[in-house]
């Protein structure tokens, strides 16, 4: 059981880690962006006026893809740390 909690730990820290990380990141890129607006003016897109919804699946929050990774994160960190004490 130790190790089953060590496992989500260190999952729950690596993606809380990338999580953090990513934040940062956007939010650096945020804070320098510099609209030019001159160029705006001489290239203009119709916008669309419709709009489709889609079904994002049982759990609208998180993306599936999340739960993946923090499930084979945490069972990869089981394995290597029951094969490398034999």
């Amino acid at each position: 059981m130790r190790i089953l909690l060590q496992g989500l730990g260190v999952s729950l820290l690596i993606h809380s880690v990338c999580l953090l990380v990513f934040i940062i990141i956007n939010y650096v890129l945020t804070m320098l962006y510099n609209p030019s607006l001159s160029t705006n003016y001489e290239k203009v897109d119709i916008l669309q006026n419709k709009v489709s919804f889609t079904f994002l699946g049982e759990f609208t929050g998180v993306p599936w893809y999340l739960y993946f990774t923090f499930i084979s994160v945490a069972l990869v960190y089981i394995c290597l740390k029951r094969f490398s004490k034999k």
